[in-house]
């Protein structure tokens, strides 16, 4: 996890700054799946100290999730880093909400490099929609087909994006598991995320999601 404004658990807070919860949420979403062997570093935004530790890492694990400094701020020095140091773009970017700066590559000796956006809601969707998916497919295990839920009310998406909304599950009397939406106010609100069991997947390309619409639900 990298940025200067974050603060761990137990430390005072200064006006600019807040506190670091993406390592945890991250670290927490991938032991509940088995992955119990991690790391947790809080690096800053300076890219000298970003090139040297990110290159020990890089020796160390097998393989290095990150989150924050991707996007297109002054001091966002993730991309520029992971380039330095050799390691080959397979991607940049997605168009879907939230999680867009996404970036992922490839090290000289094979190892995937998973950096996520550093924004708590971006940075949790895209863990659990692409890098889960990534290990256990890296382990040789098929991942068990999501299931399928209805919206349990109406929606309206304008951009032209994936959207991955927050919901929580209801069931009806007879059954049905109804995804009912919970969105966030922006990508940085992870305290509305309390609550909600996950998200569903709404496809880019359409525009009005009508209540009982049927679509894959991935639980955090």
């Amino acid at each position: 996890e990298s940025g200067d404004e974050l603060v761990d658990v137990g430390q005072a807070l200064g006006p600019t700054q807040i506190r670091a919860s993406n390592d945890r949420a991250i670290a927490t979403a991938l032991s509940r799946r088995g992955f119990t062997r991690y790391r947790r570093r809080h690096l800053p935004d300076d890219r000298a100290v970003l090139e040297r530790e990110l290159s020990t890492l890089l020796a160390e694990q097998d393989v290095l999730i990150l989150t924050g400094g991707v996007s297109m701020g002054e001091f966002d020095y993730v991309p520029q880093v992971l380039t330095a140091l050799g390691l080959e773009l397979v991607f940049h970017k997605v168009l879907q909400r939230p999680g867009l700066p996404f970036w992922f590559g490839v090290s000289p000796d094979g190892k995937p490099v998973f950096a996520l956006p550093g924004n708590p809601v971006s940075s949790l969707v895209c863990l659990v929609r692409y890098v889960v998916p990534a290990l256990l497919a890296a382990l040789g295990i098929t991942p068990r087909p999501q299931p399928v839920v209805q919206l349990g009310a109406d929606l309206r998406f304008e951009p032209d994006l994936t959207y991955f909304l927050p919901v929580t599950l209801a069931y009806t009397p007879d059954g049905q598991c109804l995804a009912m939406p919970n969105p966030t106010n922006t990508s940085g609100d992870f305290i509305a995320l309390g609550g909600t069991d996950g998200f569903v997947e709404l496809s880019q390309g359409t525009v009005e999601f009508p209540k009982g619409y049927a679509t894959r639900f991935f639980a955090w």
